[in-house]
């Protein structure tokens, strides 16, 4: 018999993983093709070119992959700030019209514009 005798034990039955040969496996060659780095923020655009420059330090000249970030604005960036932001062109800056959404509704919407297979979530004042 079996192991387990609660009804509840027959609902998760899976397959067995199966083990792909290494010609099988689709593997990501192209950083900015696989990860997007998403954080949300609050009026702190400083902080975010901040992340960015260390991103961009740390993995190449230009920031390498998409990044995507949520401010809950206003929308009242000065222009210094613009054209720190206009330094990365894969940087994403999205501002919102509401008050302070919080953290998780904030990172959900960054999250929906999320087109690579991976998502790297990081704070702004890490």
């Amino acid at each position: 018999g079996s192991l387990c005798d609660f009804k509840a034990c027959s609902f998760n039955r899976r397959e067995p993983v199966k083990t792909l040969l290494p010609d099988q496996v689709k593997r990501c060659t192209n950083l900015s093709d696989c990860v997007t780095v998403v954080t949300k923020t609050s009026k702190r655009p400083h902080l975010i070119l901040r992340l960015a420059k260390s991103i961009r330090t740390n993995l190449g000249h230009d920031l390498p992959i998409p990044f995507v970030v949520y401010d809950d604005g206003p929308d009242d960036l000065s222009e210094e700030t613009r054209q720190g932001i206009a330094e990365y062109p894969l940087l994403e800056y999205i501002v919102s019209n509401n008050k302070d959404l919080g953290i998780a509704e904030g990172r959900d919407l960054a999250i929906l514009q999320v087109r690579t297979k991976y998502l790297f979530l990081i704070d702004d004042d890490m």
